[in-house]
């Protein structure tokens, strides 16, 4: 199968390319067998851009979670990712798809936000000046949710780029929610960010820096998992 796909797409080289037409024109059980992968391919084209990325980040995230939760980690964390991973599989109370390495990228990823999450995150112009460095060494972009309740903003540097999250307490005496950022660069681990409540604030932060060039996925453990920080 994957030769055939090679095939169809023309990417073997011209003898082997040959050889495999010569032998479908002699070969009737070969030649079903291309005629079933060719309706596959056309079928598999024919789904939507968006659908495969929903599907593949969801794959992504659970693996994420599942990892996570093996990988000796206190057992209140591990209660709350299995209950998180239970729960809502994949989804979180924010989601969000980072790119590194080039220039700074965030985009909202909604398939991956729990239903009924009253968050709803936007694009918002972000500063390219950063204190001690010039216009062309640093920019950034961002996203919030209305009434500043979450913040994340993604700066890029010359050497590494940094995400840090903000994130609003759902109510008086709400646990520290998690957070996971997960790399979508085959053979990488995901990691759980540390979060915070900011002085004097109901505020939550995290931050993470030298991050490499690629794609992640951010997730924020979505309110209400019924499993509390003991």
């Amino acid at each position: 199968m994957p030769e055939l796909v090679e095939y169809f797409d023309g990417l073997l080289p011209p003898e082997r390319q040959s050889e495999i037409e010569e032998h479908l024109a002699d070969c009737p059980t070969c030649t079903a067998r291309a005629r079933m992968a060719r309706s596959f391919l056309e079928k598999w084209l024919q789904l939507s851009a968006a659908r495969h990325g929903a599907t593949y980040w969801r794959e992504r995230a659970e693996a994420a979670l599942e990892s996570l939760s093996t990988s000796g980690v206190p057992d209140w964390v591990h209660r709350r990712l299995c209950a998180w991973a239970k729960r809502w599989r994949g989804a979180g109370e924010i989601a969000v798809l980072l790119k590194c390495g080039g220039p700074p990228e965030i985009e909202t990823v909604k398939p991956l936000i729990r239903p009924g999450s009253p968050v709803s995150l936007s694009p918002v112009p972000a500063g390219i000046r950063v204190r001690g460095a010039s216009e062309d060494q640093v920019k950034s972009v961002e996203v919030e949710a209305q009434a500043q309740q979450v913040r994340v903003q993604l700066t890029s540097a010359e050497t590494s780029d940094r995400v840090g999250i903000s994130v609003g307490a759902p109510a008086p005496g709400s646990p520290v929610p998690l957070a996971v950022l997960i790399p979508l660069d085959e053979g990488s681990s995901p990691a759980l960010l540390e979060m915070k409540p900011g002085p004097g604030t109901r505020q939550f932060t995290a931050e993470a820096g030298g991050l490499r060039r690629g794609a992640y996925l951010l997730l924020v453990e979505p309110a209400q998992t019924g499993v509390h920080q003991s």
